[in-house]
């Protein structure tokens, strides 16, 4: 059980005259704690020297002036100690040298019974002193030695109009007290505790501890490892640590984490009542995230919120680049409208930056469109060529007309030469927002701006306007009302509309749309038109109204494509008589001998409608069926499709003709 202490205060000097007296005769060769000194001087050679730290104040010997240092030993910066063990070898057990044992004190009985009764009663209250005498933000009103460095010749020392001289205890105390926070400090802070255990013959204590573990908050050198064993050495030598010695632990933690250590110091304080300061919550959110705890970091960073504890805002960086590496954008996102909406001053432009690259590549729209109201928009930001495509597509794939056009705004003033996808992400999102008279006014932005727009152009179109029957009508309505306008209409518009009647099962439509085409496009239809009627044509097997259409291009005198021959024969062959397919075939053939069609040269059908052919062929007992089916072969179709092709022709061919086996010998026609 710890003895009462007793404050030695004037009072009890006043009723014990006699005490400084036996206390300084007694201390000079004495290792107890003292009192408080008197204001009177000390006699004699003695002199009180008192140490600005938590432990006791020593009566020290004043040297001779002509004496050697008793801390004179060099310390070679390259060598090291030397033979003695330093703080932070990398052993497994550190040896932290001793005090130098002193002379015992004269055999005197009545001052031993003296020392007696000062070392049961007389305790002093080391902090009350401590704050009495030199608070600890004090030192700045001090002056300040200059700073000490380690030299070759001798220990750390100072040179005074040419003279060596040595520091005291007092300003060694004095430097390691400044030092011992300061970053880069690590080889400094262990010279500075090595002298005063060694050559100062100070005891550990602390203070010390206090700041070796403090200096293993250096990224370089510092080592959770070394905390872990300082803390053992402390609790076998007895040595409780204080609120300040945990928040060092947490400040070495938040640049080396460990996940077992932090639970440990936590458990602790926590036992001991002990607080968490500001700089104490920031730490322990730092090693946190840097243990990757992001639920618990969040959980602190809340409870700090609710507890009004200001945050600095390297913390609140810190937490949004973590979130954000971990892919976490939505709670990146709600800890930036936090910010913004409590000061908006503390984000860096650097910040906002990194999060509007971040959220447009990932297609975050309700964090992009935030940025760019209140960054981009009010010319606080100026995006990237990259940020603003980005930008553009998340625009177009949530169909926000304002962010997609104030995109292609800032990319047209830069002199930035617009492509074809950049319209059509425009295009997309006028049209997703139900805006169908500008989105077609695009169509004929993108014919000024020397592009040519296709059936690609116009995808986003036909997704909408396939989403009801009523929406080609409609889209129709807006093109006659534009034309009325002035406007000119690209065929582009007209053969989305027909290609949407189609889909929606409108071809009769289509074809009448058709037929009132020249009341609106005065460049007339082109070959992705009858290709898009074709189509309908098929899905109907309609061969008059594909027989039509084959007579319109010729009449207006547009060459069929690849396409259009391969459409023409699948309609002929959902007919009882598809003779015609065998000569839209050749003529296909022959047309296309020179010009190459999916990497091979010459024009042939498709693979779906070769396979149509095999199973029509087949199934009417007609022999050219394997003549299609060798072509597939030779062009090298898919394996697996043709097998699945060769055995429905197979199982067909033997149901009808099952005597009939396979030619040996194939016959050539001469398609």
């Amino acid at each position: 059980m710890p003895v009462t202490r007793i404050p030695i205060d004037g009072l009890w000097r006043c009723l014990c005259p006699s005490f400084d007296a036996i206390s300084a005769s007694c201390y000079a060769t004495s290792t107890l704690p003292a009192t408080k000194p008197s204001i009177r001087p000390a006699t004699g050679s003695k002199r009180l020297t008192r140490r600005n730290f938590h432990s006791s104040i020593r009566v020290r010997q004043r040297p001779p002036e002509d004496a050697a240092p008793l801390w004179g030993r060099p310390i070679d910066a390259k060598k090291g100690f030397g033979d003695r063990k330093p703080f932070f070898a990398t052993e497994t057990r550190w040896e932290i040298p001793s005090r130098p044992p002193q002379e015992s004190p004269p055999d005197d009985p009545a001052l031993s019974e003296a020392l007696d009764a000062e070392k049961d009663n007389l305790i002093t209250n080391v902090e009350a002193e401590e704050s009495q005498e030199i608070p600890r933000n004090a030192n700045a009103e001090l002056p300040l030695p200059p700073p000490m460095r380690l030299v070759e010749d001798s220990a750390l020392v100072r040179k005074v109009e040419g003279d060596v001289y040595t520091p005291s205890t007092k300003e060694i105390y004095d430097r390691l007290r400044r030092v011992r926070t300061k970053e880069g400090a690590f080889k400094e802070i262990l010279e500075l505790v090595q002298l005063l255990i060694t050559d100062k013959g100070e005891k550990l204590s602390l203070f010390h501890y206090d700041a070796l573990i403090r200096a293993n908050a250096d990224a370089a050198h510092g080592s959770v490892d070394a905390v872990k064993v300082l803390l053992q050495e402390m609790k076998e030598e007895g040595i409780s640590g204080d609120a300040g010695l945990y928040h060092a632990v947490l400040q070495v933690l938040a640049i080396h984490p460990d996940y077992l250590l932090r639970n440990e110091v936590m458990q602790e304080m926590k036992q001991r009542w002990f607080g968490l300061s500001p700089e104490g919550w920031h730490n322990l959110i730092t090693g946190l995230l840097r243990d990757r705890q992001y639920e618990m970091a969040m959980d602190k960073l809340e409870q700090m919120q609710s507890d009004q504890i200001y945050i600095q805002p390297w913390l609140y960086d810190i937490f949004t680049y973590n979130l954000c590496e971990v892919g976490e954008l939505d709670e990146a996102f709600k800890l930036l409208c936090y910010r913004f909406e409590k000061d908006r001053k503390d984000i860096s432009p650097a910040l906002w930056y990194y999060l509007l690259d971040k959220f447009t590549s990932d297609f975050h729209y309700q964090a992009t469109s935030y940025i760019w109201k209140f960054r981009v928009s009010n010319s606080f930001l100026n995006p990237s060529d990259g940020i603003c495509v980005n930008a553009l597509n998340v625009a177009a794939r949530n169909a926000d007309p304002a962010l997609a056009t104030s995109a292609i705004r800032i990319l047209s003033s830069r002199r930035t030469s617009l492509s074809p996808f950049h319209y059509e992400a425009l295009l997309a999102a006028y049209t997703g927002s139900k805006d169908l008279d500008t989105a077609f006014r695009i169509l004929g932005i993108i014919q000024k701006a020397g592009f040519e727009p296709d059936s690609s152009t116009t995808r986003p179109l036909f997704n909408y306007l396939c989403t009801h029957k009523s929406l080609p009508s409609e889209a129709w309505t807006v093109l006659e009302r534009q034309f009325q306008e002035g406007y000119t209409i690209h065929i582009a518009a007209i053969n989305v509309v027909l290609e949407a009647c189609i889909a929606v099962g409108q071809f009769d439509h289509a074809l009448w749309l058709y037929k009132e085409l020249h009341t609106l496009c005065e460049a007339g239809p082109n070959i992705e038109t009858f290709n898009t009627l074709l189509q309908g044509a098929g899905r109907k097997a309609a061969k008059d109204s594909a027989t039509f259409l084959a007579a319109e291009m010729i009449a207006l005198g547009i060459k069929p494509d690849h396409l259009t021959y391969d459409r023409l024969i699948l309609v002929c062959l959902q007919q009882d008589d598809y003779e015609d397919a065998f000569k839209y075939l050749e003529e296909m053939m022959d047309i296309g001998r020179d010009k190459f069609e999916n990497g091979q040269k010459g024009w042939w059908l498709r693979s779906g409608t070769a396979s149509v052919m095999v199973r029509v062929c087949a199934s009417a007992g007609d022999k050219r069926a394997w003549e299609v089916l060798e072509e597939m072969k030779r062009r090298g179709l898919p394996h697996k499709k043709m097998l699945v092709v060769e055995k429905n022709a197979r199982e067909i061919w033997g149901e009808l003709f099952p005597e009939t086996k396979k030619r040996s010998e194939t016959q050539r026609y001469t398609w």
